[in-house]
């Protein structure tokens, strides 16, 4: 099923402005940044920098979650992705 433009969009202004999977997948976002750019255990300073800097406000809860859920791993090794295979 194909939709307009306009229906992506109304669909969207029914959801909060970030719902808790985009919020979720921010803080994701900004880990892999960290670590692509040589930080092999970004802590939570880390990724609150990151996100601060494109005026997101962190969601404490889920980056401790995060955090504690990857400590000691390296998440592009745990997910086999390569970017240089």
């Amino acid at each position: 099923c194909v939709s307009s433009s306009s229906e992506r969009k109304a669909t969207r202004a029914g959801r909060p402005p970030h719902s808790s999977l985009e919020s979720s997948m921010k803080h994701v976002a900004a880990y892999l940044l960290a670590q692509l750019g040589g930080n092999e255990s970004p802590s939570a300073k880390d990724i609150t920098g990151i996100l601060s800097s494109v005026g997101i406000d962190p969601d404490t809860e889920k980056l401790d979650a995060l955090l504690g859920n990857l400590k000691g791993k390296d998440i592009m090794e745990e997910s086999g992705f390569d970017l240089f295979d």
